[in-house]
């Protein structure tokens, strides 16, 4: 019998629902959680909440002793490498039997995208370990735009990606492949790398179609010269290392068409069609 799953960024919209799934298949998940405040909301979920931090070595070998498979999401923050480092090395000395960890879909050590750096180095990191191990490289979340849900409710919807498209994924649908590789367990999954996207390929103007469709009056895209998104992102509260990462990924990468492009993994994965875009605006509607 498999045994306990520890799961990091389970307080996210990926993490949250990952719990979500495996408590529902009678998986016990060991929730890692930062703040005494967050427990709460884990245990409702039917999940232990664990308190503990990804930059403390100590502190993961202790929450890594009781488990055998590891969720691993670490956040686009400036340290994200040195976390995949420490959360590594720890699975290492714990010997656990299987990694499942949220890459990009554009992971790259030459990317101009901090994260997708940051991803890339720690999928190598994770290849080079004796671990049994799964990279699950996701495209762009939905979910990202309800950071921009004042701006839509106002009819714009500004960008710097130019033409570019993006395979938008729901966070729903990039959970419910981690669950499932989760459950099924290294043997069906081992070393495999799975790209995940929505089922179309959509440039800023197909959302903005999406949202108009979808809301029932315009939304228009607004194309912007890259340092004035950075600046709108930055009087948005974002901080500088976060609108300087978007900028670049829609920028440099995604007006140039660089992006992944949009592939099946999700339903030959999990058996369901990911979930649209218009689907996704309708079930958002009040929110816009």
């Amino acid at each position: 019998m498999a045994g306990p799953v520890l799961v990091t960024g389970a307080t996210g919209d990926v993490g949250g629902e990952v719990v979500r799934l495996l408590v529902a298949a009678g998986t016990e998940v060991h929730a890692l959680h930062r703040r005494p405040e967050q427990a709460s909301a884990l245990a409702e979920l039917g999940a232990e909440p664990v308190l503990g931090r990804l930059d403390d070595a100590s502190d993961l070998r202790r929450l890594m002793s009781g488990v055998d498979r590891l969720f691993l999401l670490t956040p686009p923050i400036a340290q994200q490498v040195d976390l995949e480092r420490t959360v590594i090395t720890a699975a290492q000395t714990t010997h656990l039997r299987h990694v499942v960890r949220i890459s990009a879909g554009d992971s790259n050590p030459r990317s101009p995208v901090p994260w997708a750096r940051a991803h890339a180095w720690g999928d190598r990191r994770l290849a080079a370990t004796d671990l049994d191990w799964t990279s699950v490289r996701p495209s762009a979340f939905m979910q990202n735009l309800v950071g921009q849900a004042e701006v839509i409710r106002r009819g714009l919807l500004p960008h710097t990606a130019g033409g570019g498209g993006v395979g938008w994924i729901d966070t729903r649908d990039v959970a419910a492949v981690a669950a499932r590789v989760l459950l099924d367990g290294p043997e069906a999954h081992r070393r495999a790398t799975y790209f995940l996207t929505g089922p179309e390929s959509l440039t800023f103007a197909d959302v903005a179609a999406r949202l108009t469709a979808g809301l029932g009056r315009r939304v228009r895209a607004v194309a912007l010269p890259k340092p004035a998104y950075v600046a709108l992102l930055r009087a948005a509260g974002l901080d500088a290392f976060m609108a300087h990462g978007l900028g670049a990924q829609f920028a440099d990468v995604v007006r140039h068409n660089v992006d992944i492009d949009t592939t099946w993994d999700v339903e030959r994965l999990t058996g369901n069609a990911p979930r649209s875009m218009a689907g996704w605006v309708e079930e958002h509607h009040d929110l816009f």
